[in-house]
């Protein structure tokens, strides 16, 4: 019997090495999820309508450096509103606009889909618990930035609203596969080098 337990023991020490899954980072989040979420946050102003106030002056309410990518949405929002012409203003009593972003969602959303057999513990007597690897035939893990955003703008004298753009909902993916535990491979949207 000691023998089947001693083979058992040597048998998950060689599989484990090869089937363990790591996350690695020294930031809060990984490049992948940054890039997840700045290029979600691009989509959705890509398809906002921020022209018609070429040569007025605004200023952006900056409530959004509590979420994730928050200063990036700001930062981003910006540039494109210079690119439409615009002028921005050193404080908020110069400014003829008052430009609100809101975002109803900045997130990331992960999926994993196995068919195969899932890591098992197993409890060896005298050495403790050890986790039998998983033996996936298939398995993907994908990973979703998400974003919904709308930018508002308002007369800065009256409060009447000049614009609204938005909300626009848009999302980036990027996937892992894993085929028979040995071929694996990734699938997408984001731009090189990812």
């Amino acid at each position: 019997m000691r023998l089947n337990e001693l083979l058992i023991v040597l048998l998950a020490l060689m599989l484990a090495p090869g089937c363990a899954v790591s996350r690695i980072t020294t930031t809060e989040q990984t490049a992948v999820e940054e890039a997840l979420l700045s290029a979600s946050v691009d989509r959705s102003l890509d398809e906002l309508d921020l022209g018609g106030h070429a040569g007025r002056s605004f200023f952006v309410a900056d409530g959004l450096t509590h979420l994730p990518e928050g200063e990036y949405v700001l930062a981003e929002l910006r540039r494109r509103l210079l690119g439409a012409g615009m002028i921005e203003a050193a404080t908020r009593q110069r400014a003829q606009i008052l430009i609100t972003p809101v975002v109803g969602h900045l997130a990331i959303d992960d999926a994993h889909t196995m068919i195969g057999l899932p890591s098992i513990p197993l409890i060896v007597p005298a050495v403790g618990t050890i986790d039998l690897p998983e033996l996936a035939i298939f398995r993907t893990d994908t990973q979703f930035g998400r974003s919904r955003i709308g930018v508002f703008g308002r007369d800065a004298d009256t409060g009447t609203l000049l614009f609204d753009a938005g909300p626009v909902a848009s999302q980036s993916r990027y996937k892992r596969w894993r085929v028979l535990v040995f071929f694996s491979f990734r699938t997408t949207d984001l731009p090189h080098p990812f």
